[in-house]
């Protein structure tokens, strides 16, 4: 774990630009929030439809960011 997350959740943020964006914008208790939901998943696939989640809301709601 890298800062707290998976590994394998910052990669799937690394690799999707609206994410990495997402997840700059965020303030902590996002973050905390994000954290939570990352350590309760289930393998590669859920980390990464995390991240595309997190894309999906900066691009629905570009002002919340």
């Amino acid at each position: 774990m890298a800062y707290g997350f998976p590994e394998g959740f910052l990669f799937a943020i690394a690799e999707n630009p609206a994410a990495s964006e997402a997840f700059r914008a965020m303030g902590s208790e996002e973050r905390q929030a994000l954290f939570l939901r990352a350590r309760h998943a289930q393998g590669k696939d859920e980390l990464r439809r995390l991240a595309d989640s997190l894309a999906a809301s900066i691009q629905e709601y570009p002002q919340a960011f």
